[in-house]
């Protein structure tokens, strides 16, 4: 019986396909970086990215469709992760700080997050990008130029301040979600929401409704939702109630459009009510 499962064991690993490394270097002493043969750009090290790193050459961007930059990363600047037709992915760490200026664009990518850890978007940090969905999880950010043409917005439960640029002049936002229970420790910066539509969804924990509804910044909408009730702990013994941190607010398509529920197969996301985003895929 050992022996037989020892001559699946090898069957499967010799099956298994590896992606091999097909372009690497350095950037600097500090950071490195890889292309592998399934198309992904892997950027590895710690410190700042500098302006027009090595992988941005017209033979390498058009081989990559996905970039993944490694915790330990502080700034990505011109051209990381722009001009590449081909990527639908990009994917940032949490130690990151400075999005440059045009650091991400061009590209195919329909959805990113911005790390709780970024406190400066530099003017067209993004640009010419077809963005639908934003995970917005910077804590305490300066925006000084965002035109995204965005769809879906979600705004991470940490977050203290709404930037004023960071929905630019764009009136198309179709549904905002923001996953605070608490208004008032959200700075909403003159003129955030000014182009916004009064009436479109605006879905907050359930037991903040009311205080969304009162609170300067958040009162101009008309069209409050709250997220299933059983995000909220009701306290008898104190004044307010407490959202919970760990409870899954939704189900999302890749495109951002809301379940119903969960999905019984394929690849969907799952957002918490603490601002973390997760794939799953169910076969």
């Amino acid at each position: 019986m050992k022996k037989i499962i020892f001559l699946l064991a090898i069957c499967l690993i010799s099956s298994m396909s590896f992606a091999e490394i097909i372009e690497s270097g350095n950037l600097n002493e500090n950071i490195t970086w890889t292309l592998d043969s399934d198309s992904t750009l892997m950027i590895n090290g710690e410190g700042d990215i500098s302006s027009y790193p090595p992988w941005c050459s017209y033979s390498i961007t058009n081989k990559i469709k996905q970039i993944i930059v490694s915790e330990g990363i502080t700034s990505v600047s011109s051209l990381t992760c722009g001009n590449y037709n081909n990527v639908s992915s990009v994917q940032l760490p949490n130690s990151l700080k400075t999005i440059g200026y045009c650091a991400i664009g061009a590209c195919n990518v329909k959805s990113v997050t911005i790390p709780e850890n970024v406190t400066t978007i530099e003017g067209l940090g993004f640009y010419k990008i077809g963005l639908d969905t934003l995970y917005y999880n910077a804590i305490n950010c300066v925006v000084e130029d965002l035109d995204l043409g965005l769809k879906i917005v979600f705004i991470g439960k940490k977050v203290t301040r709404i930037p004023e640029f960071l929905f630019g002049k764009w009136n198309g936002l179709e549904q905002l979600t923001v996953l605070s229970n608490n208004p008032s420790n959200i700075i909403v910066e003159e003129n955030v929401f000014k182009y916004v539509d009064n009436n479109i969804p605006i879905y907050v924990p359930k037991c903040a409704i009311e205080a969304y509804q009162t609170s300067e910044g958040w009162n101009k909408f008309t069209n409050f939702i709250g997220i299933e009730s059983e995000l909220c702990e009701e306290r008898t013994n104190i004044a307010e109630t407490k959202c919970m941190s760990d409870e899954i607010v939704g189900y999302y398509s890749l495109m951002g459009t809301k379940l119903s529920e969960e999905p019984e197969n394929g690849l969907y996301i799952i957002l918490y009510s603490n601002g973390q985003i997760e794939k799953r895929i169910k076969k």
